[in-house]
């Protein structure tokens, strides 16, 4: 399950317009993802000027991952791209302090640097 996909399926879900998550948990053993979101505003004082305040009220969102299946199917039948890596051949695999974001290949099969191959 992409995260990304399922923040594309809760933003159109959302009571609060301009709503985008904040939170990401996993609900089960894969039964889906619940989003925590609300309306972003970017702070104009202070220590923390220019980065973004997340103003009440808060919405939650469930999405399965029966939706984000579809979604990634449908995404990978328009663009011809892989759902996992969204076409860049690399898949998220965590994040370190002093580092930054780590990524490795993306290990679908039929994955081949982000496009899907074609099999018969």
């Amino acid at each position: 399950m992409n995260g990304e996909h399922a923040a594309m399926r809760a933003k159109t879900r959302a009571k609060l317009p301009g709503w985008t998550p904040f939170e990401w948990q996993v609900i089960g053993e894969g039964a889906g993802i619940l989003l925590t979101g609300g309306v972003s505003r970017t702070l104009k004082s202070g220590p923390r000027k220019g980065k973004p305040t997340w103003d009440p009220p808060h919405e939650q969102v469930f999405v399965s991952a029966a939706e984000i299946i579809a979604f990634e199917r449908r995404y990978e039948r328009k663009t011809g791209k892989c759902a996992m890596c969204d076409g860049t051949g690399q898949v998220w695999a965590g994040y370190k302090v002093g580092e930054g974001h780590r990524y490795r290949p993306c290990s679908r099969k039929g994955c081949e640097g982000g496009t899907l191959a074609v099999t018969a």
